[in-house]
């Protein structure tokens, strides 16, 4: 009996450790799938917070790229229009050294006061009512200049409305009126011719050649000149291309 009560005891003493044993063995295993759960989802963390990290990367360099690429093109419109308003100051300084030149290469007509042939009073104020004046400077004595007479005429009668005067300055009428009177008589001549006396006749005595006519513009600026006689053709070249200029 004693022995039969020892089997049973030990018999039950196996049962509980088999049970303690697979109770031990369900926990272990409850406790690992929990760990690997954990792990899991920490893996899930962390794959998240890289891809939201790479993301927050990408976007900050977008916007790094966005920033050079905007700065790059407000740069170069800066340049551009620095550019701009440098070609527009060099050509308006080259305008005003145009004219700065323009006005140092200007030469005055002498100044004077004087009588025509026909004694009526002249001066250099009659170079402000027209927008040019041909002033002839011619003699009696001259072939070339006799001949060319009949073509300033033409010119006087033709330029009229287009604000062009002409003036003669007989450089013999102080010595010869008549032979000067003549000449303008015999060529129904119309317009102005001045008796060299003080000024004028000093500048007419410094020219070399005859005959020689000047271009005097409204203010008393000698814009052209020549040497030589011309027709009228050639006369009216010369004052309409001035005239251009003028403009």
């Amino acid at each position: 009996m004693k022995k039969k009560i020892l089997v049973l005891g030990l018999a039950l003493m196996m049962a509980g450790v088999s049970a303690c044993s697979a109770g031990n063995k369900a926990t272990t295993n409850t406790e690992s799938k929990q760990e690997d759960t954990k792990a899991e989802e920490t893996k899930t963390e962390d794959t998240k917070q890289k891809e939201t990290k790479a993301e927050d990367t990408k976007q900050e360099d977008t916007k790094a790229e966005d920033t050079k690429a905007e700065e790059t093109k407000t740069e170069d419109t800066k340049q551009k229009d620095t550019k701009a308003e440098d070609t527009k100051t060099g050509e308006s300084k080259k305008e005003e050294a145009k004219k700065a030149d323009s006005k140092k290469d200007e030469v005055k007509f002498p100044e004077f006061t004087a009588k025509t042939v026909t004694g009526e009073d002249i001066s250099s104020d009659v170079f402000k009512d027209s927008k040019l004046t041909v002033v002839n400077v011619w003699g009696s004595w001259c072939g070339p200049c006799v001949r060319e007479i009949p073509e300033l005429q033409k010119l006087y009668e033709n330029m009229k409305d287009k604000n062009v005067n002409v003036i003669g300055l007989a450089q013999d009428a102080g010595s010869d009126m008549d032979a000067v009177k003549e000449v303008i008589e015999k060529n129904n001549v119309t317009y102005q011719n001045i008796v060299p006396e003080g000024v004028t006749e000093g500048f007419v005595m410094s020219l070399m050649a005859f005959p020689t006519t000047f271009f005097v513009d409204s203010e008393g600026n000698i814009v052209g000149s020549i040497q030589g006689a011309r027709d009228l053709d050639g006369f009216t070249k010369i004052v309409e291309d001035l005239l251009a200029n003028q403009a």
